[in-house]
């Protein structure tokens, strides 16, 4: 009988430990950018176009584009950050909060780095993007 009330008192931390986890952030169905990430400028993120890999670029908002909705019904919000030479495209999942940027506006953007049907982007969390 012991062992039966330890497993479920361990069965309960464990679940609890993950509800508290889940519902202060610590864990997500979004991705994981662990680590610290490479800091760039828009132009040297494009000439280095470091693929798959978790990065950090600032630059000013250049124009925001609609939202995108998938299949799934998951909704992304999406803009273009210049630096003035160079721009990319972020692309951001609203699971976690939308972001409110405007055309112009400086912000510092962590995501990971990926080409998508032929043009670069930065995917993150919405909600993790900050001004600057």
């Amino acid at each position: 009988m012991d062992e039966v009330k330890r497993f479920g008192l361990v069965a309960v931390l464990l679940i609890g430990s993950l509800l508290i986890g889940f519902f202060s952030g610590g864990v997500s169905s979004s991705p994981d950018y662990g680590g610290k990430p490479d800091n760039y400028t828009v132009s040297g993120l494009m000439e280095k176009l470091p693929l798959k890999e978790n990065v950090e670029v600032s630059g000013n908002v250049s124009r925001i584009l609609n939202d995108y909705e998938s299949d799934a019904g998951n909704v992304y919000q999406q803009f273009y950050l210049t630096d003035g030479e160079e721009r990319v495209k972020v692309f951001c999942s609203t699971s976690s909060g939308r972001t409110n940027v405007s055309v112009d506006d400086r912000v510092r953007v962590s995501g990971e780095f990926k080409e998508f049907y032929g043009e670069y982007e930065v995917y993150t969390r919405c909600s993790s993007i900050r001004p600057e």
